[in-house]
């Protein structure tokens, strides 16, 4: 039997064919799985006057003599500074949510405490 020849084809770049998708569609329905919650109402907050005094006080007297305590002070006033507060909802929201992840976790550690009493208890002391 003969070989048949194989033809071999270039593929020019100018040749090959585009096929763009089609844009997605906005729509407005919102997945059910989304939890909405509020958006944070983050409020900068002033220190009081007698706390600016305490940090000067630190910053200049005791800066020299303790030397990176007092520079740790000094830029922990700094930070304080620009520390912007969430609303109490939200901070509500989120101390709930922690409740809510430390109970069933507990719940969690309890049931596999139990399971391994049961495991232990029923297999490994009968023999």
């Amino acid at each position: 039997m003969a070989k048949e020849a194989t033809k071999i084809r270039r593929v020019k770049a100018t040749e090959a064919k585009v096929v763009k998708k089609p844009a997605k569609k906005a729509t407005d329905k919102k997945s059910p799985r989304k939890i909405n919650l509020p958006k944070p109402n983050f409020k900068k907050i002033q220190a009081p006057e007698w706390l600016r005094a305490v940090g000067r006080f630190f910053a200049k007297f005791l800066g020299p003599v303790f030397g990176p305590v007092g520079r740790y002070i000094k830029g922990s006033f700094g930070e304080l500074k620009q520390t912007k507060w969430p609303s109490r909802k939200y901070a509500w929201i989120l101390t709930l949510a922690v409740i809510m992840f430390s109970v069933l976790f507990a719940a969690l550690i309890l049931g596999i405490d139990q399971l391994f009493d049961l495991v232990v208890k029923n297999v490994l002391l009968r023999s």
